[in-house]
């Protein structure tokens, strides 16, 4: 017999399960053997733990307090792993109960609105129309699923309807969400991507995306009637799938359409950046030296407070700050630099006259992040409209 074989029949020599003869030879060996009988005594002890934490234990007479158990026979060992078993599975089943119950909790408080799809109420935006057919609109909305995972409807128009005049419809290119954990929270902030015109649109996965116009200049959408530009009110918004059945729609906005039926200076006469000082966000004109160049207007949108500009200043051929006030709740139409964190597109129209002509001066589009997480969803998004 040797230390080997005794430990691999250790525990049914302590089960008494192995033959007459066998258990002889192993408890001789155990007797001369300090290394197996040592492994016999701690088998013993861990047994009878076992037994003790199943609450199946009997101490030996005059044990006292201390933790010194008769060896348990293979019936007491087996009851106590099969209790041991069922009360792990308990544990296992009332963790997972209260997760689930925990998990379900959390997806239902935190709907904000039946699932749908709901649209941004836009504040204080306009969007400029020239015919250029890459003119696109950015719409955020919050998409509320039936259950974890639902994917979003298939997108394919956006309608705008104005207080005068003909509707504005745009091809849906692109729809995307950010993503979760688990389903939670249980709606999902998005933008829907829409364009005037035909073309490529390919989104570079870093937020940023790029369109390529594949027609020329489209026809102009309303009649001028001998005006500069014409301004039109957005008084609803609609998102269409391909079927023609409206998805999401909103009507509470401030949204502007801007249609300018003039030709533009194309930076000849008037140079306008965008800057931030510490007032805020500013832009800074600077006319052509040589040149007479009359400011007429700048065309915000309504939300905005009116630029100060003065022609006499203007003619003094010095840059001219002009300041730019910012509603406090603001959702802005327009490209978007895309991510989570709502990125503000600032387009004002100067509208000059050069040698008793009109022109308009469009600059490069301001950027600046937004403060849109701090609105309550409730205000930003039109939550009444699934």
């Amino acid at each position: 017999m040797t230390c080997a074989v005794v430990e691999d029949l250790l525990d049914l020599y302590l089960d008494g399960e192995t033959g007459e003869e066998t258990t002889g030879l192993i408890a001789e060996h155990v007797r001369r053997c300090a290394k197996c009988r040592t492994l016999v005594e701690e088998r013993g002890r861990a047994r009878a733990e076992l037994v003790r934490r199943a609450g199946l234990g009997r101490r030996e007479p005059g044990a006292g307090t201390g933790s010194a158990f008769t060896t348990p026979d293979a019936r007491l060992v087996a009851r106590a792993r099969a209790r041991l078993r069922k009360a792990r599975l308990r544990i296992a089943v009332l963790t997972l109960t209260v997760a689930a119950v925990a998990w379900t909790a959390a997806w239902v408080l935190t709907t904000p609105a039946p699932p749908g799809l709901y649209l941004a109420r836009y504040h204080s935006s306009q969007v400029v129309l020239t015919g250029n057919p890459g003119e696109g609109l950015t719409i955020p909305f919050l998409w509320v699923p039936s259950y974890p995972g639902e994917a979003l409807p298939e997108l394919s128009e956006v309608m705008v309807m104005v207080d005068r005049g003909e509707p504005v419809w745009l091809r849906v290119y692109d729809a995307s969400t950010e993503g979760g954990w688990l389903g939670l929270p249980r709606y999902r902030r998005g933008k829907i991507v829409a364009y005037r015109g035909r073309g490529i649109f390919t989104a570079h996965g870093d937020g940023s995306s790029t369109f390529m116009a594949e027609e020329g200049p489209l026809p102009p959408l309303w009649d001028d009637e001998g005006r500069p530009y014409v301004t039109r009110r957005a008084v609803l918004i609609a998102v269409l799938d391909p079927t023609g059945r409206t998805v999401a729609e909103t009507e509470d906005l401030d949204l502007s359409f801007i249609q300018m039926n003039m030709p533009t200076t194309g930076g000849r006469y008037l140079a306008v950046a965008f800057g931030s000082g510490p007032d805020g966000p500013s832009f800074h004109l600077r006319k052509e030296t040589g040149v007479e160049v009359e400011l007429v207007d700048v065309i915000l949108p309504s939300g905005f407070y009116p630029l100060q500009a003065s022609v006499e200043v203007y003619g003094e051929y010095e840059p001219l700050e002009v300041p730019l006030l910012l509603p406090e709740r603001l959702v802005v139409a327009g490209p978007s630099r895309g991510g989570p964190v709502l990125n503000v597109c600032i387009a004002p129209l100067f509208l000059v006259r050069v040698g008793g002509e009109m022109h308009y001066v469009q600059p490069g589009t301001g950027w600046f992040e937004g403060e849109m997480k701090r609105v309550p969803l409730s205000e930003a998004y039109d939550l009444g409209r699934p």
